[in-house]
């Protein structure tokens, strides 16, 4: 919206000067604070240079205040949406922990790192700074992403970019590796959004993929997965009763050591 301003004959010469140059100033305080919009190709350069300018203000403002190298900060301004939310879509944003992220092959060590696991970003924060009385956050740019860490204490969780395409049944997006010998076995950490009392939640739902050489399925069931194994089928099945696993609440630990058990067996799958 925009406001008519007019000003007094009354107000001196010097006086108008100093109020167009406040005035200018609080103009640029606020738009270093709204985020670019999502880019639609069909609404033409006008959101595209809109999006450049956004990365070119980020570039220098970072560079200059925190020494950051341009291709970290090639991204957006990300701006939180869930401040009301008791449930927030940030994974394991509560538990202490460092990050790496590797982009266009370099890697960028101990850095701080949070993943929104409802937009699927990564963010690049830098909690020893603040501008407008907010954190330093970038959402960085994800085809420039090759993979990210994040160490916390007694695990380190290992990311990659699965580009639309990579594998059959599996979308596009981040999806943490967790073991990848003879068996390949990701997880995708995913939110879902429901409202409650007006506000929207987002709660936690991860999912489970395994391949063991036909591709990559979701674990749903103990007899969808242990079908996985083919004509070892029977012998995994007895090894997940004596390890009192329950496949449909087990944690990754537990799949782990099922994959681990079976590949020590050394018998390719439906053989």
């Amino acid at each position: 919206m925009l406001f008519g301003i007019i000003l007094s004959e009354n107000i001196p010469f010097m006086g108008k000067i100093l109020f167009f140059v406040v005035l200018l100033c609080c103009s640029l305080s606020g738009l270093a604070q709204s985020p670019v919009p999502f880019i639609d190709d069909k609404e033409g350069d006008v959101y595209n240079n809109l999006a450049k300018s956004q990365i070119d203000y980020l570039s220098e403002l970072y560079s200059k205040t925190i020494g950051t190298d341009d291709e970290l900060i090639n991204g957006r301004d990300y701006i939180p949406y869930y401040f009301r939310s008791k449930f927030k879509p940030l994974l394991f944003s509560d538990e202490a922990h460092s990050g790496s992220v590797t982009m266009s092959g370099r890697k960028y060590s101990n850095i701080k790192l949070k993943y929104d696991t409802y937009t699927d970003e990564i963010i690049y924060c830098d909690t020893a700074r603040t501008y407008n009385y907010r954190l330093y956050e970038v959402s960085l740019n994800k085809e420039s992403v090759d993979c990210f860490e994040l160490y916390y204490y007694g695990d380190t969780l290992r990311f990659k970019h699965l580009r639309s395409g990579t594998f059959e049944n599996l979308p596009e997006g981040f999806y943490e590796v967790v073991y990848d010998q003879k068996c390949q076995f990701l997880i995708r950490h995913s939110s879902i959004v429901h409202e409650r009392n007006g506000i929207d939640e987002y709660f936690y739902t991860p999912a489970g993929y395994i391949n063991v050489g036909g591709g990559y399925t979701k674990i749903k069931s103990l007899r969808q997965f242990s079908k996985l194994f083919g004509t070892e089928s029977d012998d995994v099945k007895k090894f997940i009763k004596k390890s009192g696993i329950n496949i449909r609440k087990a944690d990754k630990n537990q799949v782990l050591s099922v994959l681990k058990y079976y590949d020590s067996q050394a018998i390719p799958a439906n053989k």
